[in-house]
């Protein structure tokens, strides 16, 4: 194999990863133990573990959307986070109560706040804020609300005292507050621009993060722009850094941030399964390794909105690629590429797999949710992702700065042995 076997695209994706593996922590290693080979069951049991505790390893984030009726709030969510079902509505409100809305990831929770008009109609928005606020961030610490955005339609460009209010109580509670102006066309611009700065002079307690001056977003609600990728930004960077990771997970405007959200769980286990061969592991017993990777893969599928079912259901052509990455019969064709490695895998030989398989999956699932990989035809990919593998196998090795003989690990760009992975 040479480097010109790797599709374009992911050695695109590989240069954009190199900076993302090089600052992130190790420190949360474990010693895996001994295992026997799995079974096709057992495999899919590690799997459907992982994807269902992503969210141990990537906390929830909650936001807050708060605005007049009609200002575009839903729209605006799902503009960037696509899957978060939140109403949109024509003419009479839509959201008549606090609604909390949550991605099928588990890494975004949408609070739905009534439009501010609804004061007409019933509760008092500024008391729901009040009362609805206090149960909310008095109940379980994972349900409290972390940021929120509050939103002016462009074309009423109208702030009212109950607006003021709500900011002034969202604040009081430590909640950052983003400006948005929604729905700005690009022949109004001069005109926006001078609604924003009057909010900047006009209304306390927004986030900032510019030399103190407050954030005034502007946005087209129904159609992916820079202003929505402002708005994304600006949101990570006023958020706790805690919460980061959910942010990236969650949005889907973004492909790379989305993929440093990935790299995150590759790099956790990738960590894990070098201390799990800290003691070199003999290649008949690679097994050990196999839960850790296929619980990444688990998590990795299902932030990128993958349905366990159909990861795993019916013998699914993804479940059997991931049973190609892992046990005994991958280890002994992975260690054909490594000269002088024998019977065992070490430390360094099983972070570097992990990160392989761990790249490979993730580009195959990049594909299937940006629509460029059809899920129920994925046999054809799978002939251009061993290429990956290797790839990424032998970059990692290199970097490392020695093989599992003490002799500096092949280029990428040299002709491997040939492998069945």
């Amino acid at each position: 194999m040479s480097q010109s076997d790797v599709p374009e695209e992911f050695l695109r994706q590989w240069r954009e990863a190199q900076e993302q593996y090089a600052g992130m922590d190790d420190s949360s290693a474990t010693h895996a133990g001994d295992a026997p080979e799995l079974t096709d069951d057992e495999a899919a049991e590690h799997l459907a573990e992982g994807w269902e505790k992503l969210h141990e390893v990537i906390p929830r984030f909650n936001l807050a959307v708060l605005g007049n009726t009609g200002a575009g709030k839903s729209s605006l969510v799902n503009a960037i986070f696509g899957e978060v079902r939140a109403e949109v509505g024509v003419g009479a409100p839509v959201t008549q109560e606090v609604k909390p809305h949550d991605n099928d990831a588990g890494t975004l929770r949408l609070y739905d706040f009534p439009g501010f008009e609804l004061g007409k109609h019933g509760r008092d928005p500024v008391s729901i804020i009040k009362d609805d606020l206090t149960a909310i961030q008095k109940g379980p610490e994972e349900d409290r609300i972390h940021l929120a955005w509050f939103c002016w339609d462009q074309g009423t460009r109208r702030v009212e005292d109950a607006h003021r209010k709500a900011i002034a109580e969202l604040t009081s509670r430590s909640i950052p507050v983003i400006g948005v102006v929604t729905k700005v066309r690009d022949d109004e611009m001069e005109d926006i621009s001078e609604f924003g700065r009057w909010i900047c002079n006009n209304v306390d307690g927004l986030w900032s993060n510019h030399g103190g001056k407050p954030t005034i977003c502007f946005t087209r609600s129904k159609a992916p722009s820079a202003g929505l990728a402002r708005l994304l930004e600006e949101t990570r960077a006023a958020a706790d850094a805690t919460f980061r990771d959910a942010i990236d997970a969650a949005q889907k405007l973004d492909a790379a941030k989305k993929r440093r959200a990935a790299r995150g769980l590759i790099a956790a286990a990738a960590v894990s399964a070098a201390a799990a061969a800290a003691v070199p592991v003999p290649v008949g017993t690679a097994a050990v390794l196999a839960p850790i990777q296929l619980g990444m893969m688990g998590q990795v599928a299902r932030m990128y909105g993958l349905s366990l079912k159909g990861v795993l259901g019916g013998g699914s052509a993804l479940f059997q690629f991931a049973l190609q990455l892992t046990g005994r019969a991958a280890a002994a064709s992975l260690v054909k590429l490594i000269p002088g490695v024998g019977s065992v895998i070490n430390a360094t030989v099983a972070s570097a797999w992990t990160y392989a398989a761990g790249e490979a999956w993730l580009f195959l699932c990049d594909g299937i949710a940006s629509g460029k990989i059809d899920p129920n035809e994925v046999g054809p990919v799978l002939g251009y992702l061993q290429p990956i593998i290797e790839f990424v196998l032998k970059s990692r090795l290199r970097g490392s700065g020695h093989s599992p003989t003490g002799q500096r690990a092949p280029s990428p760009d040299t002709e491997p042995a040939p492998s069945e992975v």
